[in-house]
């Protein structure tokens, strides 16, 4: 009788198909080279590129967003404090609130300009009498800003205020009080039309004045674009209290603020007759403090942004950990083969953990181009600075790098830690 051979319960498992497929990758382990894992993880993203694009998508998006919120935040200080930078040098000086009244000694005076003007680190000083008025060119008027200043103002505030056409009053026809003007880009267009303004007479209280000079448009009623700048001499009545409502000085470097704005105190004091620590008085202030707290506001506006921009990057890091559990899971019978053939838990840990790393620099690099694309065409738009800076590349590669490793560690450590025996059988 011929006996039947019994099919064994456990078939040994075949082994030899599947070497060529991993052959490659385990032909050097243990101690594989860097190189051959490189490859390695090259190959795998490659098998499965559709999926590896689709999770990249994730950290591109996150990156591009991360990048160009940076970008535009920088573009955005720059655009809104850069006009303001002259007021790091700037010390203004006016009377305490509530210290002024037609009989008060606590009132500014020409006098007072010219002793501020005489200390030390001092580069420029000029009082400030504003007023009101409708100034008059021919048939035509128009309501606007009148301001006395010196002739320092301009060069002080040079970043805020740019000559257009003509010039500003130099000091001789300060002292001389000539009857000369200076006017933003708005006063003149809506008093002369098309019609040159230089050497044109204007009234102003009853007052002529030559135009000499016309200032660049900076954008917006209120600005210098709708005033008429007179010398402060011509202007000034020794009469009229509290005229001078503000004196600004210009200091040398931001060293001298302290100590400059201490001499004065001391200065105004002597000149007034006012006892040292006396209520009231005369307010010194310095302008770079203002500077500070808008720096201030927008970098807590910026860090919400970026903070914001953030929360895109850690749903593209979930992505890549997504994948690389489902890819672990997937390649359950290639990893027990490798650990079966020699492979140590170090080596199988590099190469997920280098798999995830490539997602995540390659769509980090993609990303970076993305949100600096994004950036520049925003920026345009909107008329802001396109400011790049080497910390910008650093840090998206940075936060890539950080991501596939965060984000990469746990899977590899997971596939490193499963027993060839049991993924064998599993597969």
């Amino acid at each position: 009788m011929r006996q039947v051979a019994k099919a064994p319960l456990n078939p040994p498992v075949r082994v030899v198909d599947s070497v060529p497929r991993v052959r490659d990758s385990v032909e050097n382990m243990p101690g594989a080279t860097f190189g051959g894992i490189f490859g390695n993880v090259l190959h795998a993203l490659w098998a499965h590129r559709q999926r590896s694009i689709l999770t990249m998508l994730g950290i591109i998006i996150g990156i591009a967003a991360f990048i160009s919120v940076v970008t535009l935040s920088q573009g955005a200080t720059d655009r809104v404090l850069s006009p303001y930078n002259f007021l790091a040098t700037i010390i203004t000086v006016s009377p305490a609130r509530g210290s002024v009244t037609t009989a008060n000694p606590y009132m500014l005076t020409s006098g007072d300009v010219q002793a501020l003007g005489k200390l030390s680190h001092v580069t420029g000083i000029s009082p400030i009498i504003g007023s009101s008025s409708t100034v008059i060119y021919g048939k035509q008027g128009w309501s606007t800003s009148v301001q006395g200043v010196s002739s320092t103002y301009q060069i002080m505030q040079s970043t805020q205020m740019t000559i257009g056409e003509g010039r500003w009053w130099d000091e001789g026809e300060e002292q001389s009080q000539r009857a000369v003007a200076v006017i933003g880009s708005g006063t003149a267009s809506s008093l002369f039309g098309t019609t040159d303004p230089i050497n044109q007479t204007i009234r102003v209280d009853k007052q002529l004045y030559r135009v000499i000079g016309v200032l660049e448009a900076t954008g917006g009623r209120g600005s210098a674009d709708d005033v008429v700048y007179v010398p402060y001499t011509r202007v000034l009545n020794p009469t009229i209290p509290n005229q001078i409502q503000t004196i600004i000085a210009q200091v040398d470097s931001t060293d001298s603020l302290d100590s400059v704005s201490m001499e004065m105190q001391v200065l105004l004091e002597q000149r007034h007759h006012i006892l040292p620590g006396t209520q009231g008085g005369f307010e010194i202030t310095q302008a770079i403090t203002e500077l500070q707290q808008g720096q201030q506001s927008l970098s807590i506006l910026s860090a919400l942004m970026i903070s914001i921009a953030t929360f895109s990057l850690v749903v593209g890091g979930v992505g890549i950990m997504n994948m690389m559990l489902v890819s672990v899971t997937e390649r359950t019978r290639e990893i027990g083969l490798r650990s079966a053939l020699g492979a140590q838990p170090i080596d199988i840990t590099l190469q997920f953990l280098l798999e995830a790393l490539m997602l995540s620099l390659i769509g980090g690099a993609f990303g970076v181009l993305f949100g600096l694309g994004l950036a520049f065409a925003i920026t345009s738009l909107v008329g802001f600075p396109f400011l790049v800076s080497i910390s910008s590349f650093a840090l998206g590669f940075g936060v890539a790098t950080a991501i596939g490793v965060g984000f990469g560690l746990y899977p590899a450590i997971r596939a490193s830690r499963l027993d060839p025996i049991v993924a064998l059988r599993s597969a």
